[in-house]
């Protein structure tokens, strides 16, 4: 991935942050980008000057991780090899296998923040096979038992995304991967827009064992540990849509993001707690 954005942003005076935690501390944001496209990006905020150490994600013995996030790969084995050589743990695999597509090779490993990253190599003959350069294929968001339905069925109704794939898995490999018991049993609901198959938004339930996830519970004075941005172009009709089904406002105000321009801005979170922001670009800003 390349460098798309790296700037400090600061709040006036007296205005608070929607991204938390209250205060007036310069935030720099950096983003990432795989190729020319826009979508599924990767951001990073830091806190500058703040009274508070940001907590790499920290994850119980036997429970989930807080977000995994799918990157397509051209060679597992080339990925592998730099993150150990970067020092990072490899969590599973890489495991070999054979898919409608055809073969692929996938592994988990951590970042230096905690975040759980899949990699997936590409799968010959696939119609939309893994491109030359790390793309992400999608952000997965864990929620507990008979929870994954209701923020899927927000981000199609509010934000008009489709579903990808429903699907369940329970196989002693899946169960590698994600550092969990062999017996495991997941179902994740994965959600796109448009054609492409990356920048997707996933969810996913763990039927077996059961197991209390309540993920995104914010604390105070500390940031939203994961915050899912879309950029639309009427930000009354998505929140006209989300709040009926449960959502909360977190707050609303229009402000400029340096080297960019002006943009109005809305959060909020999901029954389930997820964070949502929504930007929509105003002047002659296109991305």
């Amino acid at each position: 991935m390349k460098k798309f954005y790296d700037d400090v942003m600061t709040n006036a005076p007296g205005v608070k942050s929607l991204l938390g935690p209250e205060g007036r501390f310069p935030q720099r944001l950096v983003s990432m980008q795989s190729g020319d496209s826009d979508v599924g990006m990767m951001g990073f905020l830091e806190y500058l000057n703040a009274s508070f150490t940001v907590m790499p994600f920290v994850r119980k013995p036997g429970s989930v991780y807080p977000v995994m996030v799918e990157f397509a790969v051209p060679d597992i084995e080339a990925t592998v090899t730099k993150v150990v050589e970067m020092g990072q743990p490899i969590i599973g695999g890489p495991f070999y296998g054979q898919s409608d597509g055809g073969a692929y090779g996938v592994a988990t490993f951590l970042d230096p923040n905690g975040v759980l990253i899949l990699a997936t190599d590409c799968v010959t003959g696939q119609s939309n096979p893994a491109p030359a350069a790390s793309a992400i294929r999608r952000v997965v968001i864990p929620t507990a038992r008979n929870k994954a339905g209701p923020s899927a069925q927000l981000l199609q109704e509010a934000l008009d995304m489709n579903v990808f794939s429903d699907e369940t898995f329970g196989s002693a490999r899946t169960a590698a991967l994600l550092d969990l018991d062999e017996t495991a049993v997941a179902r994740v609901i994965t959600l796109w827009q448009g054609t492409e198959d990356h920048g997707m938004v996933g969810f996913m339930e763990v039927l077996e064992p059961e197991i209390d996830i309540n993920p995104f519970v914010k604390r105070e004075n500390y940031p939203y540990e994961v915050i899912l941005v879309f950029v639309v172009d009427d930000i009354d009709r998505v929140l006209s849509k989300a709040l009926p089904l449960g959502a909360r406002l977190i707050g609303r105000r229009t402000y400029e993001v340096p080297g960019r321009g002006m943009v109005e801005g809305a959060m909020f979170t999901d029954s389930n707690g997820v964070v949502i922001d929504l930007t929509r670009w105003l002047g002659s800003q296109t991305r």
